[in-house]
This record gives structure tokens, C-alpha cells and sequence, in this order.
């Protein structure tokens, strides 16, 4: 049976559960299930591209690939503490892919899950033009509006995307230390390709 998140006042259906055996880190002992970032195999250490600058991926590298825009747009189970734990796709390339401007990946917090829960009910609803986020300050909230812009060029034909802040200043430096920085550390297979000056 399918679970029922209850967040923010609204009812919100999660997806089915695959098997037991089938979910990330249901081989390890209860007191050892967490999440956990996967590594880049080191298959991906060399990656090649043609003369027009498209990327050519060997049929390992591409099986990989494919399974993690897979993720990333249809979400990901893995098992915390016991219990099949689901995380929506942009989330999951928020904590697997999205590297912060610290030079670290984000660490795996369970509000967060639910407000990537909350946000994708409400992004699939027609006539919702948005959601607010109330929230306190050192929340991550703007690493993840960064992640979550950088999906939506990402995963999204045509898409126009960009951010506002309370100063040109501030909007210039996450633009540059937070969305670029962010850009530059994805993986090969998740880098769309730049027509511009690299460092636009």
C-alpha cells in the first residue's frame, strides 16, 4: 500500500515502494541505514567528446548515466533506520550531484525531504504558480533554490531560469559562487552543453 505524507496541511500520495530488497542500503544492518551519497565510479575519471564539443560516453558510462537521470527526475528509495525512505528527484540531485560552494555535497536532512515532497506536489498542480517557504537563516534554503534552478535548465527543454535577491551584489555572488561553482562540479552526463564563454 501506497503511504500518505501529511505535510504543510495537505495530504500527498507517495509513489509505491519497490521491493525490500530492491531499495539502497536495505543489505546493511538497521543501526547502519542512512543515507549516503554514491561516488562517481572511476570509469567516469575520463570522459570524451566529439568535434562539436558533444559528449561520447562508453556503453558502461552510459548505462550509469542513464540510470541516474533516471533518479534524478523520478526520485529515489533507500532505507533509514528500518523504514523505505523516499526522496523526490530534485532532491536527490541536490544531496547526490549538487556540490555546495564550501566544496562539500549537502548533508541528508529529513525536513528537507519533506519540503522537496511538498514542493513537487504543488510543481505538478496546473494552476499553483508557487510556493513560500518560510524558514530560518542557515537553513541551506539557498543552496537548494541554486540546485533546484540548475535542474530546471537541466531537465527542462527551453526553460528560462534565474534568481532575485535583496541586492544586484548578492544576486551576482550566488549566481557565480553558488550556481556556476554548482554547474562546474556536476558530472559530465549532467552538464548541459555551453554555447557561451564557459565562465558565463
Amino acid at each position: 500500500m501506497r503511504e500518505t505524507a501529511h505535510i504543510y496541511g495537505v495530504d500527498i500520495l507517495l509513489p509505491q515502494h519497490p521491493d525490500i530488497n530492491d531499495i539502497h542500503g536495505s543489505e546493511f544492518p538497521v543501526k547502519e541505514q542512512y543515507w549516503r551519497r554514491i561516488e562517481l565510479p572511476d570509469f567516469f575519471e575520463t570522459v570524451s567528446y566529439n568535434k562539436d564539443g558533444d559528449l561520447l560516453l562508453t556503453s558502461e558510462q552510459q548505462e550509469y548515466a542513464t540510470e541516474e537521470v533516471r533518479r534524478c527526475r523520478d526520485g529515489f528509495w533507500f532505507m533509514n533506520k528500518g523504514k523505505p525512505t523516499y526522496v523526490t528527484g530534485k532532491h536527490y540531485f541536490f544531496l547526490q550531484w549538487w556540490k555546495l560552494e564550501d566544496d562539500i555535497y549537502a548533508d541528508y536532512r529529513d525536513a528537507d525531504r519533506k519540503y522537496y515532497i511538498y514542493l513537487n506536489h504543488w510543481e505538478n498542480i496546473k494552476w499553483c504558480l508557487g510556493i513560500v517557504r518560510g524558514k530560518h537563516r542557515r537553513a541551506g534554503a539557498s543552496s537548494q533554490a541554486c540546485a533546484n534552478l540548475m535542474y530546471e535548465c537541466i531537465f527542462f527543454q527551453n526553460s528560462k531560469c534565474g534568481l532575485i535577491s535583496k541586492t544586484k551584489d548578492d544576486s551576482r555572488d550566488t549566481f557565480t559562487d553558488m550556481v556556476a561553482y554548482g554547474y562546474k562540479k556536476l558530472p559530465a552526463f549532467l552538464q548541459p552543453k555551453q554555447l557561451n564563454s564557459k565562465d558565463s
